[in-house]
């Protein structure tokens, strides 16, 4: 976080956006819940990563796994989400666990 202070408005900005930009799409697109959360997730551990690696020469690839692993995930969600139409409760909670596992698999690695 303290090297984040160092960064360019424009820079904070970008990642500001890549982080809030999907869930503030939520008060907008409420029916796309569950993949602008995993948008945002991805987006803003993403690009995090990319800046940090980019802007503080740091490398945290636990960060990188957890937004990587959040995109791939929108896919799947929306396949889940179709087979399930009638049953959105259940779409609803297997993609928080898409998240769930996102954020298990980058902890995983950073424990390795």
């Amino acid at each position: 976080m303290k090297n984040s202070l160092r960064w360019s408005p424009k820079i904070s900005a970008i990642n500001g956006i890549c982080w809030a930009g999907p869930f503030i799409a939520i008060g907008i697109f409420p029916s796309l819940l569950q993949y602008l959360i995993l948008l945002g997730i991805g987006l803003g551990n993403l690009s995090t990563y990319l800046i940090m690696k980019k802007f503080s020469n740091q490398d945290n690839k636990e960060q990188m796994i957890v937004g990587l692993i959040a995109l791939a995930s929108i896919p799947v969600a929306i396949i889940i989400d179709i087979t399930l139409l009638t049953l959105q409760d259940i779409a609803v909670l297997l993609s928080r666990i898409l998240i769930s596992i996102s954020y298990a698999a980058g902890g995983i690695y950073a424990r390795r």
